[in-house]
């Protein structure tokens, strides 16, 4: 009877587990496997997993990284129905502040077509972030718009966002 009993349960939660997994994947949600597997081509090796949520109402999953040397944190965002990445931004954790500006704009905006590649300059400008002299330039490339901070005296990009199309 317990054998029957045990065999009948194990049918039955199989079954179940199997709506679940159908109703998700017919409701067009992809499961986090698929979303950290996008999410990591948008990461330096290496990186790791620090958070992530699944967004509702904005249907998507959300994933925070740290390089291997702590000192990048990374943001990414992955539409949870077609599973491709919708945003990705890089923040440098410790950045040396700086007063003056050592580089030159047309420096910054060479620095950032290295960098992203394939990259039109959209617009550059001098700003002050946290205490900081950077270049704000903003790009675009055939697969995504972006935003980078170029630190004013080293010339490397401390900060950057993309928003893909």
């Amino acid at each position: 009877m317990k054998k029957t009993f045990t065999k009948i349960f194990s049918i039955c939660l199989a079954v179940v587990m199997m709506l679940c997994a159908f109703s998700a994947q017919a409701a067009g949600k992809i499961d986090y496997d698929a979303a950290l597997k996008a999410a990591r081509k948008c990461v330096p090796s290496g990186s790791k997993v620090v958070d992530y949520e699944w967004d509702k109402e904005d249907n998507e999953w959300d994933f925070e990284f740290v390089t291997k040397d702590k000192k990048r944190d990374y943001d990414v965002k992955v539409n949870g129905t077609s599973g491709k990445v919708k945003e990705a931004d890089m923040e440098v954790r410790h950045v040396k502040k700086t007063k003056t500006y050592k580089i030159s704009k047309k420096k910054a905006q060479s620095i950032v077509k290295k960098y992203f590649k394939n990259v039109t300059i959209k617009s550059t400008k001098k700003a002050t972030d946290d205490g900081c002299k950077v270049y704000k330039v903003r790009f675009t490339t055939p697969k995504y718009k972006g935003k980078a901070h170029v630190h004013g005296k080293t010339g490397k990009v401390i900060e950057w966002e993309k928003d893909f199309y």
